[in-house]
């Protein structure tokens, strides 16, 4: 599908463009960003303070580097509300199963990116389930949003935990009786997992599920 958005850039019509929220999400400087789509850093500075017209060609390539459709490059500026989309990477799947080895696990490992509203401050990413073993909150398939800024556990919460080699799942944490990650499913043949001396590490707390219907 091809996509023209010259009519809109700079013609007064009420439309800011959101460049710089993109690339403050990557934590790019205009530099890096002018190296990915062969332009000087002052081009791009007056692309993002809307003044210059984004040629067609820069809008395409925009929406390749950030992952985002080309309509989401532009931002209707009348609106008088203030922005609180995310743009949150979605990274590889994660287990919600039996642990497994998970190197998706990995900001380098950015699928694409979805755009969610109304989360507090944070550090943000996003896995889509697979498996089962959530399938009360999470259906295979659902996405999870995880805050990476919440890595200690408390009672009754779900976090996203790894073992020193490697492998991760999607877990509810129970203090007690003793420490165990739980599952919660329709499945009968998932079962709580203790934590006994196993050296786990906190990802992040799933603090949102997306599903589609």
């Amino acid at each position: 599908m091809r996509y023209a958005f010259s009519a809109m850039a700079g013609s007064g019509c009420g439309m800011d463009n959101r460049i710089k929220h993109f690339r403050d999400s990557r934590k790019w400087t205009q530099s890096d960003l002018a190296d990915e789509l062969g332009v000087s850093w002052q081009t791009v500075s007056r692309m993002e303070n809307a003044h210059t017209r984004i040629m067609p060609k820069h809008e395409t390539r925009l929406s390749e580097i950030f992952g985002v459709d080309p309509s989401d490059i532009y931002v209707a500026s009348e609106a008088g509300e203030a922005d609180d989309t995310v743009l949150v990477p979605v990274l590889s799947r994660i287990s919600a199963g039996k642990f497994r080895n998970q190197d998706g696990v990995r900001e380098a490992d950015i699928e694409r990116h979805i755009k969610v509203s109304h989360l507090p401050r944070g550090d943000w990413f996003a896995l889509e389930v697979d498996g089962d073993s959530m399938d009360r909150l999470a259906p295979p398939g659902s996405v999870v949003i995880v805050n990476r800024a919440e890595h200690d556990p408390m009672d009754g919460k779900h976090y996203i935990f790894s073992l020193d080699d490697g492998a991760a799942t999607f877990k509810q944490f129970r203090k007690e009786p003793e420490p165990m990650l739980v599952p919660q499913s329709f499945n009968p043949n998932h079962y709580a997992v203790p934590v006994g001396e196993r050296e786990l590490y906190v990802f992040g707390r799933v603090r949102r599920v997306i599903t589609d219907l």
